[in-house]
């Protein structure tokens, strides 16, 4: 409960408090916490963004992998978004992703899993996180994976159980208040990849 309200605060600096951005867009986008994060997205952190790159490479060449940057910037996403795939079988495929925060000091690392249906040329269903093959097959991948992070990055991981906590008095973009949660504050809309 104490990190909620840690991180609870620390997106009452960059959200106005119960303004819906679908509903009030003009009050949402003239507040000025919507003009402090706007300015992060105007103004990036060139250390973060050089760590980041430095990530890149040292993925690319230890994993032997093609890397996706699948940060969206028009999107105003608040991390960034690295991803490579670790394996795939018959219609699956199994990608580890990395989401770094503009906003705080705190990553996220995990593995989604996507299914293909060639017949109708489109996902099966949205990606999801696979919480079971985090532990099991691919958790060396996993470990080996936030070593790496955390020491290029000097970030800390952040648990997805403090990430889902809503921040009811909260909206971004479509996201309307009552459904914010903190993984929207500082990291993404939702989980996603470009990848099939």
């Amino acid at each position: 409960m104490k990190d909620f309200e840690c991180f609870k605060q620390k997106a009452y600096s960059f959200y106005p408090k119960n303004i819906s951005a679908i509903k009030n867009q003009t009050q949402y986008l003239n507040s000025e916490e919507n003009k402090r994060l706007d300015n992060v997205f105007q103004n990036p952190d060139l250390t973060l963004l050089r760590k980041v790159d430095e990530l890149k490479d040292f993925f690319k060449s230890s994993c032997k992998k093609n890397i996706y940057d699948f940060t969206i910037q028009s999107w105003q996403d608040r991390a960034y978004n690295i991803q490579f795939i670790l394996n795939k079988k018959e219609n699956k495929t199994f990608i580890l992703c990395v989401n770094i925060s503009m906003l705080i000091p705190f990553y996220l690392c995990y593995i989604i899993e996507v299914e293909f249906d060639s017949i109708k040329n489109k996902l099966k269903c949205s990606p999801k996180i696979n919480l079971e093959l985090e532990k099991s097959i691919f958790n060396n991948d996993l470990t080996k994976s936030k070593l790496f992070i955390e020491n290029i990055l000097k970030y800390k991981e952040i648990r997805f159980e403090v990430l889902d906590s809503k921040i009811t008095d909260l909206s971004f973009q479509d996201i309307e208040l009552g459904d914010f949660t903190l993984f929207n504050a500082f990291f993404l809309n939702n989980i996603y990849t470009q990848i099939f």
